[in-house]
């Protein structure tokens, strides 16, 4: 059996994946999308499908964007076979006291806005910078977009609370996993020395180096379409 769980990261919603489904589903892939249920889907969390027998071609791939991968429950993490991390961060702030007071800062101001009129400025804004190069009318419809719920706006108050408080590779996360990372290289959310930072965090937590791809021209949001090609083919392969 091969399965896919695949999480968005902040702001977003499950049908950040409609454009990846298909192939997988085409190829008898079982994929699951989580949600968060910051807008108008509800909350799902996905659980791995048990095998009848153990089959040694078994697959339970993660799929995450950004936070995403600190939003999954620590019993779905441990199962993983492999973890394919898009535009991921193991801490978001960096360790240099300066440029984590101004980042902080910033976090707050996005955590003030929300429920407030200047929500909607706030989000924009957010998109705008997570769609780079490329411009956020790109990025799938989500709630950023549409609109949140009551329920939704607490929801997304508190993982930008948990954002802003990440300093480490989420607990459960499987050591003798397959991991591929990929950042953009014109990323304008995640600094170099976070990128770096998980990395090397990745290395001393799985006892090898992890495979990492950087995508010229790509940002946060990481819009090739033929990237998906890519990864399916990197997870056919390990």
């Amino acid at each position: 059996m091969k399965q896919i769980i695949a999480m968005h990261g902040w702001g977003g919603d499950s049908n950040n994946w409609q454009s990846w489904i298909p192939l997988f589903l085409k190829n008898e892939w079982i994929w699951q999308s989580c949600d968060r249920g910051y807008g108008e889907i509800k909350p799902f969390r996905a659980q791995w499908l048990r095998e009848r027998t153990h089959q040694a071609s078994e697959k339970r791939i993660i799929i995450s964007h950004s936070l995403g991968i600190h939003l999954l429950e620590k019993e779905v993490l441990q199962r993983a076979t492999h973890v394919v991390l898009l535009s991921s961060f193991s801490r978001f702030l960096p360790e240099n006291r300066k440029n984590s007071r101004a980042l902080r800062t910033a976090l707050k101001g996005m955590a003030t806005a929300i429920g407030l009129p200047k929500e909607k400025e706030m989000m924009r804004n957010f998109l705008v910078k997570s769609a780079k190069p490329y411009p956020s009318k790109l990025i799938p419809l989500g709630p950023l977009q549409k609109g949140l719920s009551l329920t939704g706006r607490k929801q997304l108050l508190g993982d930008l609370e948990l954002l802003a408080n990440t300093d480490c590779i989420p607990i459960g996360f499987p050591k003798n996993s397959k991991v591929l990372v990929i950042h953009g290289k014109e990323d304008s959310i995640l600094s170099q020395h976070v990128k770096n930072n998980l990395i090397n965090d990745l290395k001393d937590h799985l006892g090898y180096e992890p495979n990492h791809w950087i995508i010229e021209n790509e940002g946060h949001f990481l819009l090739l379409p033929e990237l998906i090609t890519r990864i399916k083919n990197w997870m056919d392969l390990n």
